[in-house]
């Protein structure tokens, strides 16, 4: 699938060359960093966007986030404080 300029979804052919689906991907990476998507979203769920896996790009995306956040927090634990 492929998301237009118009805001709809459109039925895309499968890549049948390498080259071909390095500029998709170059494209897609082109279309997110337009929209600021930080590095270790790209680095959490590169596999799943080549793979056009939505679903399974934004849990990883979503792991990168709580990644990040026990980065800068020093928080190790992965149980709520009281």
């Amino acid at each position: 699938m492929e998301y237009g300029k118009d805001g709809k979804f459109y039925r895309r052919s499968k890549v049948a060359t390498l080259s071909e689906a390095e500029e998709r991907a170059n494209r897609l990476r082109a279309a997110l960093s337009q929209r600021n998507i930080e590095e270790d979203v790209f680095r959490f769920c590169k596999a799943e966007l080549l793979q056009n896996n939505c679903f399974h790009a934004v849990l990883e995306a979503t792991k990168s986030i709580a990644e990040k956040l026990r980065v800068r927090t020093g928080v190790t634990s992965r149980a709520i404080p009281n």
